[in-house]
C-alpha cells in the first residue's frame, strides 16, 4: 500500500546544527504518520513525487515527529496533530543533517501544510480505461439495464471480494454482466490534463443515440401525443388518491 504525504514547504534561512538519531518507527505515539511515504511538494525537487521517512521523536508524544528525506539531505522535527493526520511548522526550523559535507542541504525550512492519507492508489492507466469503458455503456445500454448492472456490480464486486469466485450466485451475477457487455463496443476519445479527463466523443456501431429522437424535431419515430397515454397512466394512482382524500374530507364535514 502506497501512503502519500502532501507538502507546501520552502526554504528560507541558513544555519547549521548536529544530527540527532531516534528511535525507529511502529508500536508508537504518531504510529499512523511514520513510516516512508510518497511525497509532493510545491518548490522542493521541481514538483516531482520523492520519497521522506516520518518517525517519533525521543520524547515519544504525538504532538510532534522527525521528517526526514535524506536524497534531498534534510531532517527536521515538525508540530502534528495526529487525530487530523496533519503536520506543520510554525516557523522555519533548522534542518539536523545540514552540516553534513556529502551533500549540500537547505539549513533552515519551513512547512506551510502538511498531510497524511493512507490507502491512496493511483492506477491512471486503469482509471482511463474505466472511464472510457463508462461512456461506452451509457452509449448502447439502455438506462433501465444501466440502474440493474450498477447495483449488480457492486454485489459482484463483494462476492468476489469474500472469495467466493465459485459460489452459484457468483456465476448467476457474471453471466448478467456478461450479458450486458455483448454489444459495448466502440471508439472513446478523451483529453488528458492535469489529472482531469476531458470527454472529447464516443462513437459505436451499436449506439442507442438517435438524433431524430434526441430533438424530437424530426422524423416519425415519436409524436408528442404519445405521451399523454402515459401521463393518464403514470397519474392515474394520484388521481385515485385525490378522490379518496376529497371522500374523506365530505365525510368528516
Amino acid at each position: 500500500m502506497k501512503k502519500y504525504i502532501f507538502l507546501l514547504f520552502s526554504v528560507l534561512a541558513f544555519a547549521l546544527t548536529a544530527c540527532n538519531e531516534e528511535t525507529e518507527p511502529g508500536g508508537t505515539a504518531v504510529e499512523k504518520m511514520a513510516g516512508e511515504w510518497v511525497v509532493k511538494s510545491e518548490g522542493v525537487n521541481d514538483g516531482k513525487w520523492f520519497t521522506v521517512r516520518t518517525y517519533n521523536t525521543a520524547s515519544n508524544v504525538a504532538t510532534e515527529m522527525w521528517l526526514e528525506d535524506k536524497g534531498l539531505n534534510y531532517k527536521i522535527k515538525v508540530s502534528v496533530s495526529y487525530d487530523a493526520r496533519t503536520f506543520m511548522t510554525v516557523e522555519a526550523v533548522t534542518n539536523t543533517i545540514a552540516s553534513k559535507e556529502d551533500a549540500p542541504a537547505p539549513t533552515k525550512i519551513k512547512i506551510s501544510e502538511g498531510k497524511v492519507q493512507e490507502g491512496v492508489y493511483e492506477t491512471p492507466g486503469g482509471t482511463i480505461l474505466m472511464e472510457a469503458h463508462k461512456q461506452l455503456e451509457e452509449l448502447v445500454i439502455d438506462r433501465a439495464t444501466m440502474e440493474v448492472k450498477k447495483d449488480l456490480g457492486n454485489k459482484l464486486a463483494q462476492v468476489v471480494y469474500e472469495g467466493k469466485w465459485f459460489t452459484p450466485l457468483c456465476e448467476a451475477l457474471r453471466a448478467f454482466v456478461k450479458s450486458t457487455q455483448k454489444y459495448v463496443t466502440g471508439e472513446v476519445k478523451f483529453r488528458l490534463y492535469k489529472g482531469n479527463i476531458i470527454k472529447a466523443g464516443t462513437t459505436s456501431p451499436y449506439s442507442l443515440y438517435n438524433e431524430s429522437l434526441a430533438s424530437f424535431t424530426t422524423g416519425d419515430m415519436y409524436d408528442h401525443h404519445d405521451a399523454s397515454g402515459f401521463i393518464t397512466l403514470f397519474g392515474l394512482p394520484l388521481k385515485v388518491r385525490a378522490l379518496m382524500m376529497q371522500e374523506v374530507k365530505n365525510n368528516n364535514k
